[in-house]
């Protein structure tokens, strides 16, 4: 019924997601016996294509962006981190030494580490002192 609607593969397992967990918890709390939602296998969906941009792309992005956001943008261009990684990120999970950003995943809560390549490390530089986070 909800693909009858327009709605994508995605949407449909978003909402059986819900339903599982209400489910889940309806019977945690004796509001039902079992979970009918067991029984739906969730649609195959194709993985997103990654976007690329080009540099024109970063530049008309960077040209749009206000002063002060600039440089978390720059950050999230240069190594492809997600929003909150870097906006959790901290001085200190800079490791100068080796060249390396320790990134404490959002997303599968895994620690990773990110390279500093030339550019990067020109635009860290340019932020200023390294004391404190």
């Amino acid at each position: 019924m909800r693909l009858e609607q327009g709605v994508s593969y995605r949407t449909v397992n978003i909402d059986l997601t819900t339903l599982h967990f209400m489910y889940t918890k309806a019977i945690e709390w004796n509001y039902a016996v079992r979970n009918p939602v067991d029984q739906i296998r969730k649609l195959k969906v194709d993985p997103r294509p990654m976007e690329i941009l080009t540099i024109e792309d970063e530049k008309r992005l960077l040209d749009e962006c206000a002063e002060y956001t600039k440089p978390i943008v720059q950050m999230a261009l240069y190594t492809g981190m997600r929003k909150g990684e870097v906006l959790d990120l901290k001085w200190s999970e800079v490791k100068w030494e080796i060249k390396k950003i320790r990134v404490r995943g959002t997303k599968v809560r895994k620690i990773r580490f990110v390279p500093i390549n030339g550019t990067l490390l020109q635009f860290l530089t340019s932020l200023g002192p390294k004391t404190g986070d």
